[in-house]
Order: C-alpha cells, then structure tokens, then sequence
C-alpha cells in the first residue's frame, strides 16, 4: 500500500455504513450495468451486498462514488482472513538469509516485510469493483478509500484482478508498486454446452477474485 494521494476526481467518495445504506440500491445499479459490459462479471443483487452471501464483508467495506446524487463507482474492502489465508511455511535458503536486510530496508522502500515463517500474509482484496466509463481519477480515489480502510486494519497487501486490455488494469499498473499473476481463462463444455461457449463475444472478461 503506497502513501495516501489527495482526492482528484470532482465528485464525491463516501464511506461507511450510513451511505452503504442509503445508496444500496444505487451500489447494486452500478454494479451490474458495469457488469453487462464484461463477460463472466459477477451479478450483485441488492439483497446479496453485505449478506451471508459475502462472509467477512460488511456495510462498512463499501466506499462509493457519488455525483450528482447518482452512484457512479464502487469498490469494496473484503477481508477474509477469519475464512482463508496465505500461511508463510518457509523460504529459500537464499532468501531467509537475506531477510533480515530486506526487512530493515523495506519501511525505506515502501514494500511489505517477509513475515515470519507461521504467519498469514497481511492480505485482503479489493472487490466489487464498478467504475462508469473507466474513469481514472474516480477509481483512483475509491483506491485511496479503500487503502484508507486497509489500512485500519494492518493490511499491507491488497489483491484485485483484471484481464489484459482492462483499462484499470494500465491504470492500476501505473500507480501502485505490485506483483502481478497471471492466469488462463479456459472455456470448457460437454456436448450439450456446445452453444453457450459458441455464444460469448469480443466483450473483456472479468472474475471477482475475491470469490475464487
């Protein structure tokens, strides 16, 4: 997580349990006509926002773009360590020797210390993500928000995903230092599926990593 950045985009980012409330509908609306734009994007009903269908999440994860009174982005802070972590069970001979010097310097850096061997990764993940029209400056300070809140939490490292040629993903790559992972969408079927696989377009895929 890199040093806060003053807000820059001219609407208005709120956060909190009381405009997750307000504007749940809105959240929902965003969310899905930002769906219909990719393929394999996750549907997000109203009712399924900060329910049993999203462990770990809540109201107050949600930060929101408002302008004009209408929702036009949101990303959420899903932290799911109480249901799955990333548990360090060793390292490279090479690198445990080297350890100790990477973390003294890492506060110099700017970069997360290697943690001990036993412990989980400081990680959470960034979800829902729904920005209208990609704009830059918006995702970027829902980014800060969502850093904000993370950042209550002691996260040092935040997860999202996105597939090549997403115009966040030049966006995200830019401003933040980051590890990327890359991975192979397959489209596999039985017989009888033929017609589906036949059926998806030139449209971006996008899967919430959180749910992986």
């Amino acid at each position: 997580l890199r040093h806060p950045r003053g807000p820059r985009w001219t609407g208005r980012i709120e956060r909190g349990a009381t405009a997750f409330a307000r504007h749940r509908s809105g959240i929902s609306a965003c969310l899905q006509h930002n769906a219909a734009r990719l393929q394999f994007a996750r549907h997000w009903s109203a009712s399924e926002l900060a329910s049993e269908a999203t462990p770990g999440l809540t109201a107050e994860d949600f930060c929101i773009a408002v302008r004009d009174g209408q929702v036009v982005g949101c990303l959420a802070h899903w932290d799911q360590r109480a249901l799955k972590q990333v548990v360090i069970r060793g390292y490279a001979r090479r690198l445990a020797l080297v350890r100790p010097i990477y973390n003294a310097l890492a506060p110099l850096r700017g970069t997360p210390a290697l943690p001990p061997v036993g412990s989980a990764l400081a990680q959470s993940f960034i979800s829902h993500i729904a920005v209208d029209g990609d704009d830059p400056e918006c995702f970027l300070d829902l980014f800060e928000a969502v850093r904000e809140r993370a950042a209550e939490r002691h996260i040092e490292l935040l997860t999202l995903g996105f597939a090549h040629g997403h115009p966040l993903l030049r966006v995200t790559k830019r401003a933040f230092a980051h590890r990327a992972y890359e991975s192979i969408l397959y489209a596999v079927h039985w017989d009888d599926g033929a017609a589906s696989v036949s059926a998806l377009d030139g449209r971006a895929p996008h899967l919430e990593v959180a749910t992986l």
